[in-house]
């Protein structure tokens, strides 16, 4: 079993609504016991509520997107994928190796640039 974090990207002008707008999103994506075969980026996940719950951490895992897009913010995020208002998933892997570091971040900041008005929540997913 592996662990990552994902940014889900919802818009910004229901903030009470971001998680459950983010979940909405990740489902589809989700495995899903009544569709075995179908392809999955994940089996199950911990929303920024969740992870508050569980491990008493006040830290902050919603964020407005143009409050991210520095590099050594991103890098920091330690996010491996992004998943976009259409339900797009992208793999920039923030966490790799900085061999190649730059390329992902520029892929990430191209990706979350596009929404920078938007929110950006953290989850974490289990493989």
């Amino acid at each position: 079993m592996s662990r990552y974090y994902t940014l889900v990207v919802v818009p910004s002008d229901h903030p009470e609504r971001a998680c459950e707008a983010a979940v909405e999103l990740l489902y589809p994506l989700m495995h899903n016991p009544d569709e075995p075969t179908k392809a999955h980026n994940f089996d199950y996940m911990y929303s920024p509520e969740d992870i508050a719950d569980l491990t008493d951490d006040i830290t902050d895992h919603m964020w407005t997107v143009s409050k991210i897009l520095a590099p050594e913010i991103l890098t920091g995020l330690g996010v491996e994928a992004i998943v976009t208002p259409e339900g797009t998933w992208h793999e920039p892997m923030l966490n790799r190796p900085t061999t190649v570091l730059d390329r992902r971040i520029d892929k990430a900041r191209q990706v979350l640039g596009e929404h920078s008005g938007r929110l950006a929540l953290r989850h974490v997913l289990h493989t």
